[in-house]
């Protein structure tokens, strides 16, 4: 037996040697890769062999489709060339063997049959078609899918007929790998996963049942009922009517789909039916629900600031439920409802007194929750036919069930605990009939007596057919962190949308309204929404509707604007100092600016962490959505906001002063501009025109300077102001400029003790300019007021430096070695 070759990299043939075959080096056999499922082609090497090589293709397809690779020369020569004498069939043989192997195939021939070498050929799908290789090959995109050789057929019966067989049973391994993926996708809510193998499935086997419910849960799921009832509708005519069984799967799924919604659920615009970035949220809380079936029941607390998806995440797995058959029973709660004792159930009891698994429930359970329910909402179901059982006890003409001094109206209602215990009897009653979805949205909102409810639901869930799911804007229920949190309650916090997720979401919306989003306008709205899928919605809706972006939405101002009403008055002074502050914000910044404890800064970050105010990637800075950001400054009245500017440029200030920071002057002296303390601003800038020049920011400090008002200058500072212009405007190279505002008055004063730092600053700005600017000027003249410049004692050693400087320069360009030495 042959020793087996390991694997070799793959090398291109080169066309050299005689009758222009392919010479190949003999230890390098190029790997045989074959893409037969979806494409007609066979690699070799780098060496693409279609269907339109003709017999050499058709050749190797044969060998690689027998078993170990092996077939007889007699089956070859009669399957390639069967009109052909058997002479010449042995000849064509050969002939074509030998140019496989100049190709750098390894193909033998011993005794009577033609062996390929099986080690060269890669093991792909297309070879192996098993779930490991389809996920490695298939699943990322490594290799083309679909039939077995598309469009492949040849004029030879006897293999036509090879090929027919081979085919059928490709497609036989196919189906069952796909129907092993799917099932798996489905398992773990892959809902896309599922719906592009269902597809493929489809083309394997268009009749496919599982394939084909699958694309309709998932068209449905997409928010496109009316397509998938047409998807099904397709299905059971091509069925037909006598299908008898097998035509129920469809229908009752096709019941689900149609059932109209509930009133309490919600309903999307066409703009926001894309749903993207929450898969592996839906992914698990789908598998949670689904372990209910098996009284497996849990409990979920989704929390996170408003606007961040916590309802339409709700809403989704409401579709995954109503799809699969499950019970949805929904409610959500007000702020009003803080003040109406057992508001959550008093909402749920109607509908879930209407079902007929209410029946199951102990008689003086249903007897207690009767006095809780008007008999008109008990006995009506959510489609307001009467469906629900009998009072036990009114039926029997018991007595009054002994709760009833308990829950006397005009009585504050303690929660007794045989009305806990007749709640869950019921629930339970109800959900081994049918696995329950139980949603209470908005629990930040619920009253105390509820709460009480639900922990004892939650304490139990394990052992029933329920799923609850509960949002909040907290990581908690109630406004404040109630004294009993069931350990069985899992919290999950809902996420910003990813950048990614953002602009796919924008582009989807874009399209849908004709409206193509591009990469800058799209970079805008990922940086404005910061993630949140509400933000994200109104920004894109605005720009449609009025082409601007920029600014807050009108749909969005009231939204912002309640958020920020619900702040504590330092917590919003928090924010707005922050606000001002922009990418300078950082927690100390803001304790320095407002003068707080490090205690009550504390508890003013968490409470805007609560609301959902901040978005702080780090531990330091303290960053708010942008356009809330906008809003809570918008509020500032503008006495109150130039306060803070200038509160703001002192703490800035006193920080240079500590650090040498250069990177905060300008933002010092924008605060100091924004809070119109123009006096302030010039000395500022005067006293730190060195740190100017150590920030390479003098353009804008310079724009910034120049834009004050001289009327709003005093006389004694106006020289000062004039003094750092110049300055700077020889730091940044505008010398021209420069030298056209002194036109007419060139002249330099006498440098002797005489001078002022003033009037030597101002002199030393005008000569430098000169001398870059004006080529007609006294060069000579410059360098020796520069170097007089600095030898006068009574000037500070900065002007004298500078001096020194200008005078190196000017005298090196002249060439003046001694001049410039000294």
């Amino acid at each position: 037996m042959a020793r087996p070759r390991p694997y070799l990299h793959t090398t291109s043939p080169r066309l050299t040697g005689a009758g222009g075959l392919p010479s190949f080096d003999a230890k390098a056999r190029p790997l045989i890769r074959l893409q037969t499922l979806g494409a007609a082609v066979v690699m070799v090497g780098e060496l693409r062999l279609s269907a339109a090589a003709g017999t050499l293709f058709s050749l190797l397809v044969r060998l690689t489709g027998a078993p170990g690779m092996m077939l007889g020369r007699d089956v070859l020569r009669r399957s390639l060339w069967p009109e052909q004498e058997p002479v010449r069939q042995r000849a064509n043989l050969r002939q074509a063997l030998y140019k496989l192997r100049g190709f750098g195939v390894s193909v033998s021939m011993q005794g009577d049959a033609v062996f390929l070498d099986e080690t060269q050929v890669v093991r792909s799908f297309s070879r192996e078609r098993s779930a490991a290789t389809f996920e490695r090959d298939v699943t990322l995109g490594h290799e083309p899918f679909g039939p077995y050789l598309p469009g492949f057929a040849v004029p030879w019966p006897e293999y036509q007929e090879w090929l027919d067989v081979q085919r059928e049973a490709i497609h036989a391994d196919v189906r069952r790998v796909l129907v092993e993926q799917l099932r798996q996708r489905r398992d773990r809510a892959d809902w896309g996963g599922a719906d592009a193998l269902a597809r493929w499935l489809l083309q394997f086997d268009p009749l496919n049942e599982e394939a084909t419910l699958t694309i309709a849960e998932c068209t449905a799921l997409s928010g496109s009922k009316r397509e998938a009832l047409a998807i099904l509708d397709r299905y059971l005519a091509e069925l037909g009517p006598t299908a008898g069984d097998i035509r129920l799967p469809a229908t009752m799924l096709r019941k689900r789909i149609a059932e109209p919604a509930s009133r309490r659920r919600l309903s999307f615009a066409s703009t926001e039916r894309h749903f993207v970035g929450r898969d592996d949220e839906l992914a698990m809380l789908t598998l949670a629900m689904r372990r209910a079936r098996w009284h497996d029941g849990s409990a979920v607390l989704l929390h996170g600031p408003s606007g961040i998806g916590k309802s339409r995440l709700a809403h989704e797995l409401d579709k995954v439920a109503t799809i699969e058959g499950m019970r949805v029973v929904q409610t959500s709660c007000r702020e009003s409802d803080l003040l109406r004792p057992l508001s959550v159930f008093l909402d749920l009891l109607p509908e879930l007194m209407s079902h007929s698994g209410a029946l199951g429930c102990a008689p003086e359970s249903l007897a207690a929750l009767r006095r809780l329910v008007p008999s008109d909402r008990a006995n009506r179901g959510s489609d307001g036919s009467s469906s629900a059982p009998a009072s036990p006890t009114e039926s029997s003409g018991g007595a009054p069930d002994a709760l009833a001094p308990t829950l006397a109206p005009r009585e504050p209602m303690p929660m007794a605990s045989s009305l806990r215990r007749a709640i869950i009897d019921l629930l339970a009653a109800v959900s081994d009939e049918k696995v329950m979805l139980l949603i209470v949205e908005d629990v930040h909102w619920i009253d105390e007596h509820s709460w009480d409810v639900l922990a004892d639901l939650i304490d139990r869930v394990g052992a029933m057919r329920v799923f609850l799911l509960v949002t909040s804007r907290e990581s908690h229920a109630r406004p404040h962190r109630p004294q009993r949190v069931p350990l069985s309650l899992r919290v999950l916090a809902i996420p910003p949308l990813s950048a990614d997720s953002c602009l796919l979401l924008s582009r989807a919306i874009g399209e849908d309204l004709s409206a193509p989003v591009s990469d800058e306008l799209g970079e805008w709205f990922v940086r404005a929404s910061e993630g949140s899928p509400l933000f994200l919605r109104a920004l894109v809706n605005h720009w449609i509707e009025t082409g601007e972006a920029g600014g807050v939405p009108p749909t969005l101002q009231g939204v912002i604007e309640q958020r920020l009403s619900q702040l504590s008055g330092d917590a919003l002074r928090v924010l707005q100092t922050a606000a001002l502050l922009g990418k300078w914000a950082t927690c100390e910044r803001v304790q320095m600016v407002l003068q707080h404890t490090t205690a009550a800064m504390v508890a003013l970050i968490a409470e805007l962490e609560l609301e959902g105010m901040l978005v702080s990637k780090t531990t330091l800075f303290l960053r708010s959505h942008e356009l809330v950001a906008d809003s809570c400054a918008k509020r500032l009245q503008a006495l109150s906001k130039a306060v803070l500017h200038a509160r703001i440029a002192r703490t800035l200030d006193d920080e240079i002063e500590r650090t040498s920071d250069p990177s905060l002057l300008l933002p010092t002296l924008q605060h100091l501009l924004a809070s119109g303390d123009d006096i302030a601003l010039i000395r500022v800038s005067a006293n730190r025109i060195q740190a100017l020049e150590d920030c390479w920011q003098p353009t804008d400090t310079l724009r910034l300077l120049e834009s004050i008002g001289p009327a709003s200058i005093p006389v004694a500072d106006a020289g000062l102001l004039e003094r750092t212009c110049s300055r700077l405007r020889v730091e940044i190279g505008f010398y021209r400029e420069e030298l056209n505002l002194h036109t007419g008055r060139f002249e330099l004063p006498v440098a002797d003790d005489r001078i002022s730092v003033a009037e030597a600053e101002s002199a030393l700005s005008l000569a430098d300019s000169a001398y870059r600017a004006d080529s007609s000027v006294d060069r000579d003249q410059l360098a020796d007021f520069a170097a007089s410049l600095s030898t006068l004692t009574h000037l500070p050693s900065a002007v004298r430096l500078r001096a020194a400087g200008i005078g190196l320069v000017i005298l090196s360009n002249q060439c003046e070695r001694e001049r410039a030495e000294a």
